[in-house]
C-alpha cells in the first residue's frame, strides 16, 4: 500500500451509510497518511455525493489551491 507516501494535503469525505467504501476500510488508510489530512463525515450520506459534500469539498480545495 502506497498510502504511507502522501505528503499532499488530502481530503476524505466519508459517508456513514456508504456500503462501497465503508468507513472501517477508510479509517485505517486515512491514519497513514503523513501530510496535512481532514476527514469529514457525513452520517446519512451513502456513496453519492450531496451538495453539502460539494460545497465542502469546494472550500477546502479553494484553501489548498489558492483560489
Amino acid at each position: 500500500n502506497l498510502v504511507d507516501r502522501i505528503e499532499c494535503p488530502t481530503l476524505v469525505d466519508i459517508g456513514m451509510k456508504d456500503e462501497t467504501c465503508p468507513y472501517e476500510t477508510i479509517i485505517p488508510a486515512f491514519d497513514r497518511i503523513s501530510g496535512p489530512k481532514a476527514l469529514h463525515v457525513y452520517p446519512e450520506l451513502t456513496h453519492s455525493p450531496s451538495t453539502d459534500f460539494n460545497a465542502h469539498a469546494m472550500s477546502w480545495l479553494r484553501r489548498y489551491l489558492g483560489a
